[in-house]
C-alpha cells in the first residue's frame, strides 16, 4: 500500500498555497492533521514507486522553470506538498522570479533549516526585484547568525543594500569579511563594492578596490565611471573615459549615458557632440535612458537647438524624456 495523502488534505492545502497568509503552525496543521489515504499497490514494487515519484518529480521542476503566473505556480506547490517533494529552493527562486513578496516570504519562513541558497535567492529578491534594502542587510545578519558562510553571491546582494540605505559602516565590515573569505578577487563582489563606496559618498575607497582589481571589464570601468559622474565628480569621470578609451575598451549606453552626465556638468560641449557621433556612428539605440541625457546635456550647455533636435527625433517619448526638454 502506498501512503497518500487523502483528497480533504489535497484540498486544504491546495487552499493554503492558493491563499496564504498562514502562520507556520497553521501551514503544518493542514498537511498533519487528517487521516492518511491509502492507494492498493498490488501490481507495483518498490522500484516501480520509486521511478514514478523520480519522474513525477523531474515533471514538476520543469513546469516550474516555465511557469509565468503565480496562480500556476501555486497549484504546482501544492502538487508537491502532496507528494513529499521537498524542493524548495527551485520554487522559491521562480516565486521571486515573479514579484510575489508574501509568498515568498511564507515558503521561506517554512524551511526549518535554510542553506546558504535560499538565503542568497531571498537576498537577490529583497536587493533587486523588491528593493527591500533595509531588510536585506537584516536578513545577512540572520544568516550570519545561524552560522552560514556567505560567499560570492550573497554579499553583491549586501553591497547592493548597503549603497541604497547609505549603509557604510554594515558595508565596510562586509568588505573586512570578503579580504577574510579570499573572495577579493571576484569581479561582480568588486562591482558592487565599487558601487556601494561610490553611493555612500566614498570615492576614494571606490578607486582602490577599482585599482587593485587584477582584470578590469567594460562593467569595472563603469561602476567607477558613473559614481564619479552621479557624485559630481565631472572631471574625474571624463578623464576616467579617456582612459577607459586608451585601454582599449569600446564604451556601451552605460558609459555613454554617465559621460553626457559629467559633460553637461562642465558644460563639454564638443565632447558631447562627440558622444551623439560615436550614438550614430554604432546604430545604438536613442532610447528614453540616452535620449534624455543628450537632451539634458545640450541642455546644459546652452545648445537648446540640439537638444529640441534630438527631442523631436526620438519616436518614443516618456516622462523622463518630456522632463529633460522642459527642463533644457
Amino acid at each position: 500500500m502506498l501512503c497518500l495523502l487523502c483528497p480533504e488534505t489535497v484540498a486544504n492545502a491546495a487552499l493554503v498555497i492558493c491563499f496564504g497568509s498562514v502562520s507556520k503552525v497553521e501551514f503544518h496543521k493542514t498537511m498533519l492533521k487528517t487521516r492518511p489515504y491509502h492507494l492498493p499497490l498490488s501490481n507495483l514494487n518498490f522500484q516501480t514507486q520509486k521511478e514514478n515519484h523520480q519522474t513525477l518529480t523531474e515533471k514538476l521542476l520543469s513546469l516550474i522553470k516555465q511557469c509565468k503566473s503565480k496562480s500556476l505556480l501555486k497549484q504546482i506547490h501544492a502538487q508537491m506538498l502532496i507528494n513529499s517533494i521537498p524542493k524548495p529552493n527551485f520554487l522559491l527562486s521562480k516565486i521571486i522570479d515573479l514579484k510575489d513578496l508574501a509568498y515568498a516570504s511564507l515558503v521561506f519562513n517554512q524551511l526549518t533549516k535554510p542553506n546558504i541558497y535560499a538565503f542568497n535567492v531571498m537576498l537577490r529578491g529583497l536587493a533587486t526585484t523588491w528593493k527591500k534594502y533595509d531588510f536585506c542587510v537584516e536578513l545577512y545578519y540572520k544568516l550570519k547568525s545561524l552560522g552560514l558562510k556567505a560567499n560570492n553571491f550573497t554579499y553583491p546582494f549586501l553591497f547592493i543594500a548597503c549603497g541604497n540605505v547609505r549603509g557604510l559602516v554594515h558595508g565596510k565590515i562586509g568588505h573586512c569579511l570578503v579580504f577574510k573569505a579570499g573572495l577579493d578577487g571576484d569581479e561582480y563582489v568588486n562591482h558592487s563594492l565599487i558601487t556601494m563606496y561610490a553611493r555612500c559618498g566614498e570615492m576614494g575607497f571606490a578607486r582602490k578596490v577599482f585599482d587593485e582589481m587584477g582584470d578590469r571589464d567594460l562593467v569595472s570601468w563603469n561602476s567607477l565611471i558613473s559614481g564619479y559622474s552621479k557624485m559630481g565628480f565631472a572631471k574625474e569621470a571624463i578623464g576616467l573615459f579617456v582612459e577607459m578609451r586608451e585601454e582599449g575598451f569600446e564604451p556601451d549606453e552605460m558609459t555613454l549615458v554617465s559621460v553626457l552626465g559629467a559633460c553637461g556638468d562642465l558644460g563639454d560641449l564638443g565632447l558631447g557632440r562627440w558622444v551623439e557621433g560615436f550614438v550614430l556612428e554604432k546604430k545604438m539605440e536613442v532610447n528614453s535612458y540616452m535620449g534624455s541625457a543628450l537632451i539634458d546635456m545640450y541642455g546644459k550647455c546652452g545648445d537648446l537647438i540640439s537638444a529640441r533636435r534630438v527631442f523631436d527625433s526620438m519616436p518614443n517619448k516618456d516622462v523622463v524624456t518630456w522632463n529633460a526638454i522642459i527642463t533644457g
